[in-house]
């Protein structure tokens, strides 16, 4: 599975954090490479606080962690933490870490959909096939199918996940002759077309897959692309 997600395991994993399986139970964490970069550490934990949020929309119930260990003190609003989170909390921890169940973040979401999940990936595949290994494009096209569906596609976050400095990584693409936006753009009219041909796809399924925030942006995107609406392309396609 590239990034369709089907359990709260594989959302968790798209966003920007660590997810670590032990025998019994799962272990989200963020850790930040760079020191200098991070969000202070009240803003690391109540990012990972709102991913509970995010969890009970996608699963249509109340997810919670089995323990907690957050980095900020204990004399920060911890009642309002203890409430948020419905679990035992140890304050001043060196890194912010969640447990949960196995089982909680393992079943199947209600509205999965696994043959969606497999049209997906194939289209992935086929357009990561089609790339060139040897630019620096592909590498950051590569990326970008994994990023986008977490609505976090910047230019500075792929240079970090690439190793680069943002400075490098433009001068690198102005070098093939494009810039961040191009490929950016680019990528996403690609998939875009593969998604409305394959048709096994919802547009607010699209919408998500590419990153837009709903699916009235992603219908003005795609007519600013090709002058068509996504269901006059799909009309068009089977002409």
């Amino acid at each position: 599975m590239l990034y369709e997600p089907t359990t709260l395991a594989s959302i968790t994993s798209l966003l920007a954090t660590t997810l670590i399986e032990s025998d019994d139970s799962f272990v989200l964490t963020t850790v930040f490479p760079e020191a200098s970069k991070a969000p202070p550490k009240e803003g690391i934990d109540c990012s990972m606080t709102a991913l509970l949020a995010l969890c009970d929309i996608v699963a249509e119930k109340k997810i919670r962690p089995t323990r907690v260990e957050l980095t900020c003190a204990a004399t920060v609003h911890p009642d309002a933490y203890r409430e948020a989170l419905g679990a035992p909390i140890q304050f001043g921890a060196d890194i912010g870490r969640f447990y949960f169940d196995k089982k909680t973040l393992t079943e199947p979401l209600p509205l999965a959909a696994p043959d969606v999940a497999k049209a997906t990936d194939r289209i992935a595949e086929q357009y990561i096939e089609t790339l060139d290994p040897h630019k620096v494009a592909s590498q950051v096209r590569r990326l970008l199918i994994a990023l986008l569906p977490s609505g976090k596609a910047g230019q500075e976050l792929v240079s970090s996940r690439l190793n680069r400095s943002m400075s490098t990584l433009q001068r690198q693409l102005q070098a093939e002759g494009l810039n961040y936006r191009d490929v950016l753009e680019s990528t996403r009219r690609s998939l875009a077309e593969d998604y409305l041909r394959d048709r096994k796809h919802s547009l607010a399924q699209i919408a998500y897959l590419l990153g837009f925030s709903d699916q009235s942006n992603f219908s003005r995107a795609f007519k600013h692309w090709t002058s068509m609406s996504p269901r006059q392309y799909q009309d068009v396609q089977t002409a």
